[in-house]
Formats: structure tokens, C-alpha cells, sequence
């Protein structure tokens, strides 16, 4: 196997950042994990508020336990985070997690015939990561 050069923008492949503008004046530069993090939470004051959490988001690995807002409960829920990147048909990285406690809409850990992790029916779920907390 031959190894060549890398091209000239190598760098700017591997180590881009992405400005995100907020409404008064606020201007956060983020790494391109950073920005997959955020792309797929819905509206700018919801993508400024994450911000702030990006720090704690980014030491999640799998294992790691946290709270969840799910529309379907009243308060955040108890899980252990299963998966985390890409989701089939979602943009931006997706945080598999098993719950504690079963929904009452039955969730499963496959997305499109694609199985992300193994746990019982109504026990997953996959947010975006303004949907957890420490």
C-alpha cells in the first residue's frame, strides 16, 4: 500500500468549527462534534441554551447514567445511555438511552429495522441532548 501527502486543506478537514450566531450578538465557536451535537435540537434558543451544556454532553460515554425529558412524562427519567451518534433518518448525533422505567408508548432500541442496542421493548428512547440532564 502507497501513502501520499495529504491535501493541501487537510487541516480544515480534520479540524473545522462552526460559528453559531445568537440573537444579541452572542457568537459561540463550536468543533464539528460540537456542531452534531446541537444540529438536531429544533430552534435557535433551544441550540444557545445547549451550549451551555456542551462540556458535560461531551464526557457522556456509554454507561453513563443521566435524566431524561421525554414529552410522554411528567418529570425527567432515570437512564443509562446505550448508544450515541448517528440515528437512520435523524440529523445530528442521537443519544440511545434505556430507561428505568417502561413508557407507556413502548419504544424499542431498533430504528428502521437497524437494532442500536439491546433492550426491552418500551424501555429505549433516542433524544437529542437539550433533552438530558446531570
Amino acid at each position: 500500500m502507497e501513502f501520499t501527502d495529504p491535501p493541501h486543506n487537510y487541516k480544515i478537514l480534520t479540524d473545522p468549527s462552526v460559528t453559531l450566531y445568537g440573537n444579541h450578538g452572542q457568537v459561540h465557536q463550536l468543533t464539528i462534534v460540537q456542531k452534531d451535537l446541537i444540529c438536531g435540537i429544533q430552534g435557535l434558543p433551544d441550540r444557545l441554551e445547549a451550549v451551555s451544556k456542551l462540556g458535560w454532553v461531551e464526557s457522556l460515554e456509554i454507561g453513563s447514567v443521566v435524566y431524561v425529558s421525554l414529552p410522554s412524562t411528567n418529570s425527567p427519567q432515570k437512564a443509562t445511555v446505550q448508544y450515541i451518534g448517528d440515528v437512520n433518518g435523524k440529523i445530528g448525533t442521537r443519544f440511545g438511552l434505556k430507561l428505568t422505567k417502561k413508557k407507556k408508548e413502548g419504544s424499542s432500541s431498533t430504528i428502521g429495522g437497524m437494532e442500536y442496542f439491546k433492550c426491552p421493548p418500551g424501555n429505549a428512547a433516542f433524544v437529542t441532548m437539550d433533552k438530558l440532564n446531570k
